[in-house]
This record gives structure tokens, C-alpha cells and sequence, in this order.
């Protein structure tokens, strides 16, 4: 079974768990948990590249941290720590690939950076 797979939605955004049981409960949070830190690393990969290329110039934003707060809806604090980590990365080349192999979480990553 899919983590994804373990509820039903009856409506948009409104996960029914009836008959769920704590154990579907804890390989639902396993799975998703994956699929969060793995988006995550290639979110961050990809924001390093887009600065990097300063790719956010295209829509005219003034700066990287400018641009993930229109495009994306990110609080200005949210899209500097995210550039800092992207940046810090670029410069560490091991713990980048460690991140990247999902030895390493968000949190040590930010920490470490």
C-alpha cells in the first residue's frame, strides 16, 4: 500500500481516516515524510541553479529571495534561509551529496550551513 493510498478524501484537502489504524497512520507518515525530504533536496537544488543563473531577472524581480516570494508565496525569512542553504550547499560539495542521498535531513543540513 501507498502511503498515499492508506485515506480516502471525501473532499478536496479533507483526508477521511475512518477505519484507518495507527499502524496505516505510521507508513502513511513514513511515505510522505520521504516524498517531503526528497522534494525538498531537489527544491533546493533547483533554487541553487535558479540563482545561480539568475534566472529570477526574467520576471523582473529584483532578487532570488524576491522572486520565491511572489512565485512561490514564501515569507521573506523562509526564502533566505532556503538561498543561504541552496548557496552553503553549492560551496560543500559532501554534505551536499550526502543531503542529496538522504543521508542527512533539512534540519542537520540547515544547521550544518
Amino acid at each position: 500500500m501507498c502511503s498515499t493510498e492508506v485515506f480516502q478524501e471525501t473532499e478536496p484537502g479533507s483526508p477521511d481516516f475512518d477505519g484507518i489504524t495507527e499502524d496505516d497512520l505510521t507508513v502513511a507518515l513514513g511515505g510522505l515524510h520521504d516524498v517531503h525530504a526528497s522534494t525538498t533536496r531537489h527544491m533546493l537544488a533547483v533554487i541553487g541553479e535558479y540563482d545561480r543563473r539568475q534566472a529570477w531577472r526574467q520576471d523582473g524581480a529584483f532578487s532570488m529571495a524576491a522572486w520565491l516570494v511572489r512565485a512561490m508565496g514564501m515569507s521573506w525569512n523562509t526564502a533566505h534561509t532556503w538561498i543561504k542553504i541552496a548557496r552553503r550547499l553549492e560551496e560543500l560539495p559532501e554534505i551536499a551529496k550526502a543531503f542529496m542521498a538522504g543521508e542527512l535531513s533539512f534540519d542537520q543540513v540547515r544547521v550544518g550551513t
